[in-house]
């Protein structure tokens, strides 16, 4: 659920047009962890973020990460490392799909 005043704001934000800007926290040129406040405080952007703060099975590690950008930080890094081990296929060897959830 969506804080209400926070709702009112971006319908306003919305109402301004194409150009219209909504950040997805108060430090938007800043790696930090406030992206993890703002779900605890039910002004998340997308719904699909919001729903970590709202499902019982991940709001622990929004809360987690919220009180403790050190975690945060050391989370995201081994998770950075982590993805550059993948063996992303190139070239010949790969392909980018039309289609997400179907073989071109």
């Amino acid at each position: 659920m969506m804080d209400t005043n926070f709702a009112t704001s971006l319908s306003k934000t919305c109402a301004a047009g194409d150009k219209a800007e909504q950040p997805f926290d108060m430090t938007r040129n800043t790696f930090d962890n406030l992206y993890y406040n703002t779900l605890s405080r039910k002004t998340g952007l997308l719904f699909s973020d919001q729903t970590l703060y709202s499902n019982p099975k991940t709001r622990n590690v929004v809360n987690g990460y919220a009180f403790n950008q050190a975690m945060f930080f050391l989370d995201f890094q081994q998770a950075m490392v982590k993805m550059g081990r993948l063996d992303v296929k190139e070239g010949s060897q790969g392909e980018v799909r039309q289609n997400c959830r179907k073989l071109n």
